[in-house]
């Protein structure tokens, strides 16, 4: 069996066997009876059943799992140890430690045939630890079809007398190793998209057993087209989050193979999650202030979204206007006259453009000067070049004569793309070369001290 399946184990190999014998039961013998008895074993061998246990619809499934907890220790006791890596062979004092841990499997079963433990691969000995041997098993009556409990053994060494501890072998519980296979009926999956449009959408139950009924359902904003026992095609007829299901039955104990979906059609903005904050923290936008913020979150990821802002007094939608990206804020330039606006949005994903706009009012007001500095940009419109200059706001004629802490400069186009980065400038002026430059408008930030300070320069060719 090992030149059929090159990854079974000798474990697997023995236990597959001993499931497929042709049981020897004869009556007038009264040592062979049904099942396992001494003096037939598990019966006649048969390696076309072996064969067929290990085909579909079957499937063996190996897997590990590592470190386990104590369940049950033995008083000190003298065992001859051989074969035990850095022990001699010799009589030690030793304490045994059963560990266990309980395990749920990483895909479950429609019908368990059988479960049993790898030697070859666990790091734990059996309750005879001489030879070295690892050693794990399944406890018995905890097998299901999602998990089950398994145990090892180690053991903490002592020299005879007992005077020297030697260590846990062969390791510590923790770091146990639980190699255990399982044969039978695995449960079907479910394939098919995170994403669901009005298009038809086609979903896939993988390894159905042959004669299983399959029902199919979805979640309210879900609308299947057809189906078979293997696919179902569905379209989204709403918005949300969603899920389709498998209802499986005639092979096993009922069950439901549900699939969740990411997302049902087009997404939408929460118009509780609409944040409006000014840079000076307050709850209103300013008008000659750069820093207003403001944020919103899709219920479902989205590839782009769209914004527009409405004039309430003049019912004017506002439509030249850019949004402008940096360091996680988003600010509306150039900022709109003082008012009451509606801020709308919508999401745009593969399925679409949401039919709806989130919307929350905003007002923009006149905020004043705001902090202490701000920026003098000279000339402007300029052709190759523009001096940018500290100013004081509390003397608007009087310019800072000496900085004393660097400041940063930005400089992004109308298109919010970054095209200068100055990060520690120690003088009050900077002269800006803008040669080569396209002609438009470009946005000048500075960090200075602990003010964001904003212009705008014109660039004329």
């Amino acid at each position: 069996m090992g030149g059929y399946n090159s990854n079974l184990d000798n474990d697997d190999i023995r236990k597959i066997i001993e499931l497929s014998c042709d049981d020897i039961n004869y009556p007038g013998d009264s040592l062979i009876g049904s099942d396992f008895d001494y003096k037939s074993g598990y019966g006649r061998i048969n390696m076309e059943n072996a064969f067929n246990l290990i085909n579909y619809p079957n499937s063996l499934k190996q897997w590990t799992a590592t470190g386990g907890s104590i369940y049950s220790s033995t008083g000190q006791y003298e065992e001859f140890l051989a074969g035990v890596d850095w022990l001699d062979i010799d009589i030690y004092l030793v304490m045994r430690h059963e560990v266990r841990k309980n395990i749920t499997f990483p895909e479950s079963f429609c019908t368990i045939k059988d479960g049993w433990g790898r030697g070859v691969d666990c790091i734990g000995f059996s309750t005879n630890p001489r030879y070295g041997m690892d050693y794990c098993e399944i406890v018995p009556n905890t097998l299901t079809q999602t998990g089950a409990t398994l145990r090892t053994y180690v053991y903490q060494v002592w020299n005879q007398d007992g005077t020297e501890y030697l260590g846990c072998y062969p390791t510590t519980p923790s770091n146990v190793v639980f190699a255990y296979s399982v044969l039978g009926i695995p449960n079907p999956t479910i394939d098919g998209p995170s994403l669901i449009c009005s298009t038809n959408s086609i979903f896939t139950l993988n390894d159905l057993p042959p004669g299983a009924n399959v029902d199919w359902d979805t979640s309210d904003n879900i609308t299947i087209v057809n189906s078979t026992s293997t696919s179902c095609t569905v379209c989204a007829n709403g918005t949300g989050t969603g899920w389709v299901e498998a209802g499986i039955s005639g092979i096993c104990e009922p069950i439901s193979i549900r699939k969740d979906i990411d997302w049902v059609g087009v997404p939408y903005v929460n118009p509780a999650t609409i944040q409006f904050e000014c840079a000076d923290g307050s709850g209103y936008f300013c008008t000659n202030a750069f820093g207003n913020e403001f944020s919103f979150t899709f219920d479902h990821q989205y590839n782009y979204f769209d914004i527009k802002l409405t004039n309430l007094s003049e019912t004017q939608t506002l439509t030249q206007f850019t949004i402008y990206y940096t360091e996680g804020t988003m600010d509306i330039f150039p900022p709109p006259q003082e008012g009451t606006y509606l801020f709308h949005v919508r999401g745009n994903n593969d399925c679409g453009t949401a039919t709806n706009w989130s919307k929350e009012s905003v007002e923009y007001v006149d905020c004043g000067m705001g902090g202490l500095f701000s920026l003098d940009i000279y000339p402007n419109p300029t052709t190759e070049q523009a001096t940018i200059t500290i100013v004081s706001n509390e003397d608007m004629n009087a310019v800072t004569q000496k900085v004393d802490e660097a400041w940063q400069l930005e400089v992004y186009t109308q298109g919010q793309l970054p095209i200068l980065n100055i990060p520690a400038i120690v003088d009050n002026k900077y002269i800006l070369n803008t040669s080569g430059w396209k002609s438009g408008m470009y946005f000048i930030r500075v960090y200075f001290k602990d003010e964001v300070l904003w212009c705008t320069l014109i660039v004329n060719k």
